[in-house]
């Protein structure tokens, strides 16, 4: 390890960080709507509140414009993994596979694809990204998230929105503290204002601030006592107040408001897909029980996106599912995938004779089917994408006969292919899917289809897929190799292939931590109508109870990594953004480096460290992180403010086999 001291004296206290800077508006665009704010009737205006279509069509859900003046209403569709009205639409894996590529890039190219074709089937607001913090690993729409950790939630969700928004409006969804599916129309999530500005919000503020959504989409449950499309403090205070968001805000879908008066005065601007709380809205104004100044704001914030789509352009049909999308399909997917264990099982030689063992192996396993759902055609399933490289033998079966077991003892390796559907897990929507996980572990069937397999077979290859952790510690001393594969989209397969066969190198890193048993975890309640959000959870949580997890959060395993071979600290958190961490690899490679910190002695309760900075690095070998003030600082409720703790700090920096160097921060004034 290596060791920095950086000479300062720390003074007791603490520093506040200013508040934002309010973001530019775009002076000729706001003349213009002034001018046709001033023409609109009330009727008009208290029409554009709500979508006019509970059914979408060809053209989407479509919202209310003003035909007198040549004013189009919107037209959404979903979603997270790719567009979900189209006839068909290339299948991107799922949003927690891609955020374990840590590619922002990547992640941007995708948002930029799926903005295109959304573009090209008539739609200009797209209902993506998904990136509410997966508390817990049974959420059953932790598949459509980024994972666990907050910096890497904004950032993946700002890169994804930068780039659909060259052809869409983005929607940033669901604001704020949703995690959970069984209760979601009704929980009220109790935090206090520290644990929601530094864990449940900060991603949203990333992402509103670096991406610049169109819009954001108001989560169904309540928060503190009031629902999120009701609740003030969330959609104006915070959102459109102190980050400075210029789009506007949605309700989510039919059951998402309980009144349009209340919603409207507290910075809602449009209820989706129907106006239900939303009719009669005009004659409310009408009555002074909505400023009509708070009207306006809500059709300025709506006029605001029909203007500046119109300098977007056309896009041709031939993109939807073109041959350069399945390819970056197929790029995400084998970033995504997570070697977890591998004790000389892989790669296997090209041409091998494998078996290629399990239901899922033959199945097309996009993820669930409630919002995220995207019609397919042509997804390359495992056994598919494996029998183009390898002499396959298939064992589509979770029940193999004596012939097939001898089979599989017979070929040089057995890949075995288990996990979750949409089935086990996905959105609240009744019959739709199953909503929240019962529980992390591998079905029986399963374990018993793997003891089956190793006890013949003993280059044993296990390919999990899923939205995340399961149980693996019944099978994970008998297998030669263990894979996450996640929900990895249409071309899935052939990046399973290009992986297990060595054409590709594993680059996937856990967004996640991977407990051994679910009670290394913070109870999971989705029974409840009244839960509680404390400061930890994750990786964060197991590390205050000094707990081993079974895969440590951002660990992935390499046929070849370099590792860190030096860190220093540049710069300075005070005054100015200016703290940095260089250093070098042995090697040029892959490698996800990350940053970690924490005060040596905190004023107030806090996790032991958190996550400040990352990068993924390919073919170099040097490295220069910037750390955020943010990332460092709480929340002080007596100052109203960020504050930065001064005094010594303890900086970790880990690539994928653990730390690597430790570093000493002194803060002072």
């Amino acid at each position: 390890m290596l060791l920095l001291l950086l000479a300062c004296q720390p003074d007791p206290g603490s520093l506040l960080l200013p508040p934002d800077e309010p973001l530019p508006l775009d002076a000729a665009l706001e003349t213009r709507v002034d001018e046709v704010l001033a023409q609109l009737t009330l009727e008009e205006k208290a029409r554009m509140m709500a979508g006019t279509s509970i059914i979408p069509s060809g053209a989407g859900w479509p919202t209310a414009g003003v035909p007198r003046l040549e004013i189009p209403g919107f037209r959404m569709t979903d979603g997270p993994r790719g567009v979900g009205l189209a006839e068909v639409a290339t299948v991107f894996p799922v949003g927690v596979a891609r955020a374990a590529t840590w590619d922002e890039a990547l992640e941007e190219e995708i948002g930029r694809a799926m903005g295109a074709e959304a573009r090209a089937g008539g739609k200009d607001v797209l209902l993506a990204p998904t990136l509410n913090l997966v508390r817990h690993p049974r959420w059953g729409r932790a598949q459509e998230s980024y994972g666990e950790e907050p910096i890497l939630l904004g950032r993946m969700a700002a890169a994804f929105i930068r780039g659909a928004e060259d052809h869409v409006f983005a929607t940033a969804k669901h604001f704020a503290a949703n995690s959970i599916e069984r209760t979601r129309y009704e929980v009220d999530v109790q935090l206090d204002e520290r644990t929601l500005r530094e864990v449940y919000v900060p991603h949203f503020r990333v992402a509103v601030r670096e991406g610049a959504p169109g819009m954001v989409m108001a989560s169904y449950n309540q928060v503190n006592g009031a629902y999120a499309t009701e609740n003030r403090h969330l959609l104006t205070d915070l959102l459109k107040e102190e980050w400075g968001f210029q789009g506007a805000v949605m309700s989510d879908w039919i059951w998402g408001m309980t009144d349009g008066a209340l919603a409207l005065n507290a910075g809602l601007d449009l209820e989706m897909p129907v106006a239900d709380q939303m009719a009669g809205i005009g004659e409310r104004v009408a009555a002074g029980e909505v400023p009509l100044v708070r009207l306006d704001d809500a059709v300025r914030r709506q006029l605001r996106l029909t203007f500046r789509d119109e300098a977007r352009a056309d896009v041709p049909p031939e993109v939807i599912r073109s041959a350069a999308h399945h390819e970056l399909a197929r790029r995400a997917a084998r970033e995504g995938m997570v070697l977890l264990k591998n004790d000389g099982a892989l790669p296997l030689a090209p041409g091998a004779r494998v078996a290629v063992v399990g239901a899922l192996a033959d199945l097309a396993n996009t993820g669930d089917r409630g919002s995220s759902n995207v019609p397919y055609e042509d997804v390359i399933t495992p056994l598919a994408g494996l029998m183009e490289q390898l002499d396959v033998t298939p064992v589509a079966t979770d029940t193999p006969d004596a012939a097939q077991l001898d089979a599989i003892g017979a070929a040089e390796a057995a890949v075995v292919v288990v996990g979750l559907t949409w089935e086990d897990e996905g959105e609240g929507i009744v019959p739709s899917s199953a909503a929240d996980r019962e529980h992390l572990d591998l079905s029986p069937a399963h374990l018993a289809l793997l003891a089956q397999v190793a006890a013949r077979q003993p280059r044993t290859i296990v390919v999990l897929e899923g939205s995340g952790p399961l149980i693996v510690e019944p099978i994970l001393d008998d297998i030669g190799a263990l894979v996450m594969a996640w929900y990895p989209g249409q071309e899935g397969g052939r990046a399973l292939a290009d992986l297990l066969t060595g054409e590709a190198d594993f680059t996937g890193h856990l967004p996640m931590v991977w407990p051994r048993s679910e009670d290394q975890l913070p109870p999971f309640d989705d029974q409840s109508l009244t839960v509680e959000y404390g400061m930890l959870h994750g990786w964060r949580w197991m590390e205050r109870q000094g707990l081993e997890p079974r895969f440590p959060f951002g660990f992935g395993l390499a046929y070849d990594a370099p590792r860190v071979a030096s860190a220093a600290l540049k710069g300075a958190p005070w005054p100015d953004d200016a703290l940095r961490v260089e250093g070098t690899l042995t090697a040029a490679g892959h490698q996800l480096v990350r940053v970690y910190a924490g005060p040596d002695d905190p004023a107030v309760e806090r996790p032991d460290r958190v996550l400040v900075g990352y990068a993924r690095l390919d073919d170099t070998d040097s490295f220069s992180i910037p750390i955020d003030r943010r990332w460092l600082s709480t929340w002080d409720e007596a100052e109203a403010a960020y504050v930065l703790q001064q005094g010594a700090w303890t900086l970790e920096v880990e690539d994928s086999e653990g730390v690597a160097a430790t570093l000493t921060l002194d803060i002072g004034g």
